[in-house]
């Protein structure tokens, strides 16, 4: 074998050379401490095992104690109520507003939703992350493509080494100028790994941006009973299509809301926007336990340690894959 430090461009150049076998990152290795948590909602569990029994019960999630650790994990949405008593004990952060008319709050709850999945003291995926809101779309759900790109560059501006930072965003649609699909591959080139939602429409997502962005993870979503889920039987479906990486739980998955429901901030979601942040917690995860790792390692780590061939449904040429806490 051979060592060598290279550039993320020379590495994907040796990469493609038919005398390589195979070529990674070095690092240093430290000893994965387990933990078995109870008491966690039904998409933890569905992440933590092979097989699930069909149903929507709370149980024991398997992780590492890392966490998120050291990982910093920009959420691109409405914003985030960064007070939200949900997020008690973890470290989210007000990071910048690309939204002109509009202040600081998540004013409408979606990206706190999202957030929550990362972050939540209860349902959090990957507490110990440094979770940065970054406002790209307005009180009432619409983000325009600009601010959404304008967001991404902010983004890229940040200090920190950018195979640490991970991006989720959970808003999809976009057309014209600037291509939305085009700054999210060229945050990808630049080293940072990004996730989005395949979208909730039922069609092929190959033609939803950016979820057709070159190295970008799109997350589809299935339901407790290992079905795609598809309205007007949920509250959301999902797409499919070869544009699909992986698939995580969006149906009924225990999150925060910005409203006083029960007198616990917390309300069910369901969707593709929620699926995707798990993922982006997973792979946080990941990163705190082995340090810096490129995109394409990333998403290869997810499609080949992903639970197999459990997708019940056409998936119209996506990847039988759902997300494994791995």
């Amino acid at each position: 074998g051979y060592s060598a430090k290279l550039d993320d461009q020379t590495v994907e150049l040796v990469r493609r050379q038919d005398e390589i076998a195979s070529i990674g990152r070095s690092n240093s290795v430290q000893r994965r401490d387990i933990t078995v948590e109870g008491g966690r909602g039904w998409n933890a569990v569905r992440l933590s095992l092979r097989t699930y029994n069909g149903a929507y019960n709370s149980g024991p999630w398997t992780h590492d104690d890392y966490l998120g650790q050291s990982v910093t994990i920009y959420v691109l949405d409405t914003g985030i109520n960064i007070q939200h008593p949900g997020f008690q004990g973890s470290e989210v952060r007000f990071g910048a507003n690309m939204v002109s008319r509009s202040n600081n709050n998540d004013n409408h709850g979606h990206g706190t939703m999202c957030a929550g999945v990362i972050a939540g003291k209860a349902n959090g995926l990957s507490p110990r992350a440094t979770t940065i809101a970054v406002k790209i779309a307005s009180d009432q759900n619409v983000s325009q493509t600009d601010d959404v790109v304008a967001g991404i560059e902010w983004v890229l501006r940040q200090p920190g080494d950018n195979n640490m930072k991970v991006i989720s965003m959970s808003h999809y649609g976009f057309s014209g100028v600037p291509d939305v699909s085009t700054a999210v591959a060229a945050a990808i080139r630049a080293g940072v790994h990004f996730v989005v939602c395949a979208g909730n429409d039922q069609r092929d997502s190959c033609q939803v941006q950016p979820a057709n962005a070159v190295g970008v993870i799109s997350v589809g979503s299935v339901n407790g009973y290992n079905a795609l889920p598809k309205k007007p039987d949920e509250a959301q479906g999902t797409n499919i299509g070869k544009c699909v990486t992986i698939f995580a739980p969006g149906s009924r998955v225990p999150s925060l809301s910005t409203h006083n429901i029960n007198s616990r901030y917390q309300y069910y979601s369901w969707g593709t926007s929620v699926a995707a942040p798990q993922v982006a917690a997973l792979i946080a995860n990941r990163l705190s336990a082995l340090g810096p790792q490129t995109p394409a390692d990333m998403k290869k780590w997810l499609e080949e340690t992903a639970t197999k061939d459990q997708i019940i449904g056409d998936l119209g040429g996506s990847p039988n894959l759902i997300a494994f806490n791995g």
